[in-house]
């Protein structure tokens, strides 16, 4: 886990300088005549200069809100509904071919119950990490330190606060695997 305190100078600009990007992102004009092609160009760039990195063929649907952005790794062929959110203050990690419905949030930010822990100003943050090949249903919410195996599907409306093996099918709050995902059929030459 690690701990850190967020108004260190070099936090609060890195958080201002995604807060730039980020109004760019999710106020970009779109005007009369402007093609798909053109608006998804346009995005990407934004995106490239956000992200640490984004795979090909990504795509979120504005608005989104991160915390600094450089710490999010997305995969190829990746789609996000409305109103992502990713409290990146730990890496977050998301393979090939993932999809997210609407009002989904990954909160690798946490905080301790301790009262003098949070008197002091600490905050923790733990990794997240998405395999390929998963589906995360609208408004789910996957909290820090939690991996979910590739070829998930996680139901919507469902909070994550444990790890999801590969090839499982989570719902609830808390979410609980509640079957196994067909993996997918290998292509054959």
């Amino acid at each position: 886990m690690l701990r850190y305190d967020p108004f260190v100078r070099e936090l609060t600009e890195a958080r201002f300088r995604a807060r730039r990007l980020l109004s760019k992102y999710n106020s970009t004009p779109i005007p009369d005549g402007t093609t798909p092609d053109e608006l998804r160009a346009d995005r990407e760039a934004i995106l490239g200069q956000l992200l640490g990195s984004v795979g090909s063929n990504a795509y979120l649907e504005p608005p989104i809100f991160v915390d600094y952005g450089c710490n999010i790794s997305i995969g190829d062929n990746f789609y996000a509904n409305f109103h992502t959110t990713m409290l990146d203050c730990s890496l977050i990690t998301i393979g090939d071919r993932v999809s997210f419905g609407p009002n989904v949030s990954i909160l690798a930010a946490t905080h301790e119950t301790s009262v003098q822990s949070r008197r002091d100003g600490w905050e923790f943050a733990r990794e997240v990490s998405i395999g390929s090949d998963c589906w995360i249903g609208g408004g789910v919410t996957i909290v820090a330190g939690v991996i979910i195996g590739e070829g998930c599907t996680i139901g919507a409306g469902a909070i994550v606060t444990k790890d999801i093996p590969a090839f499982s099918v989570a719902v609830g709050i808390p979410a609980r695997v509640v079957k196994r995902a067909e993996p997918a059929a290998t292509m054959s030459n």
